[in-house]
C-alpha cells in the first residue's frame, strides 16, 4: 500500500500514523493495489471533509481476427471476426480522506470503512470474469461505412477497438453504477448496511445486472452460472460500519 499526501498536502511520501492495515481490510487493499492519499479539507474544495474512492482498470488484450468486405447500395460492409487468445487487466485503487485521520484508530473510522467497501466493489473479481468473458466471446462484429479510399485495415482495426471499447466502458459503467447503489443503500456510509453480506454477495449477479440495464447481459448468462464465478473470492469486510 501507498501513502502519499494529497491536494493541499506536499506531494510527498508521509508516513502511515495509523499502523498497519487490519486482517479484514490488508487483502482487500493487496488485491486492490489501493494508494491513500491525505487531503487537507480546507483546499481539497471539491471532496472537503469527507472521501472519496476511485479505481483505474487497464486491459491489454492478444487476438487475431478475420475479416471480409462487400459492397451494397454504395456503402461497404464489414464483417470482422475476432479470436481474443488472451487477456490481461490491472487495477488500481486511490483513496482519499482528510489528513487529520492519519492517527490511530483510522482504520475503524466509518469514512475509512464506507470507502473501502467501494473498494470492494471494484476489485470484486466478478466483474473481471464478466469482461473477460466478454473479449473472449466477441463473435463477428459488423460495420457500415459510406465508400471511401480509406485504408480498409484502419477501418478493421477501428471497428475492432470500438467494440473492445464499448464492452471494457459497460462493465467500467456497471462498477460505477454498484457504488452508487452502495452510497445509496448507506446513505454515502452515515447508515449501516442490512444484511450487509447479502448485499456484497448479490452484486454482479443476474439480478444486480438486469436492474442495472447492464446490455451484454444476454451474452454472459454462462459465466453468471459458471462455478469459477460461484467460487469467485470476494474481498468485502463482513465487519459492520459501526454506528
Amino acid at each position: 500500500m501507498d501513502v502519499r499526501g494529497g491536494a493541499g498536502t506536499a506531494s510527498r511520501r508521509i508516513p502511515l500514523f495509523a499502523g498497519k492495515p487490519p486482517a479484514d481490510l490488508a487483502p482487500l487493499i493487496k488485491a486492490g493495489n489501493v494508494t491513500i492519499a491525505f487531503h487537507d479539507p480546507k483546499q481539497a474544495q471539491d471532496i472537503g471533509a469527507g472521501g472519496r474512492a476511485r479505481f483505474h482498470f487497464k486491459t491489454h488484450e492478444k487476438y487475431r481476427y478475420s475479416y471480409k468486405w462487400n459492397r451494397r447500395d454504395g456503402k461497404l460492409l464489414l464483417d470482422v471476426t475476432p479470436a481474443v487468445t488472451d487477456v490481461d487487466m490491472e487495477l488500481t485503487h486511490t483513496i482519499k480522506i482528510p489528513i487529520h485521520y492519519n492517527r490511530r484508530g483510522m482504520w475503524n473510522r466509518r469514512l475509512v470503512r464506507h470507502e473501502f467497501d467501494h473498494v470492494a466493489i471494484s476489485t470484486d473479481p466478478r466483474a473481471y470474469l464478466l469482461l473477460k468473458h466478454l473479449f473472449l466471446q466477441m463473435g463477428t462484429i459488423h460495420g457500415e461505412f459510406d465508400d471511401t479510399d480509406q485504408d480498409k485495415e484502419e477501418l478493421v482495426c477501428k471497428l475492432l477497438k470500438d467494440e473492445i471499447d464499448r464492452r471494457r466502458d459497460a462493465v467500467r459503467k456497471l462498477i460505477g453504477d454498484n457504488y452508487k447503489l452502495l452510497d445509496d443503500v448507506s446513505a454515502h456510509g452515515k447508515r449501516r448496511i442490512g444484511h450487509r453480506i447479502d448485499f456484497f454477495k448479490r452484486l454482479y449477479t443476474k439480478e444486480n445486472l438486469h436492474e442495472m440495464k447492464f446490455p451484454y447481459l444476454p451474452e454472459v448468462l454462462d459465466v453468471l452460472e459458471s462455478e469459477e464465478y460461484a467460487k469467485a473470492r470476494l474481498y468485502y469486510s463482513a465487519r459492520p460500519i459501526m454506528p
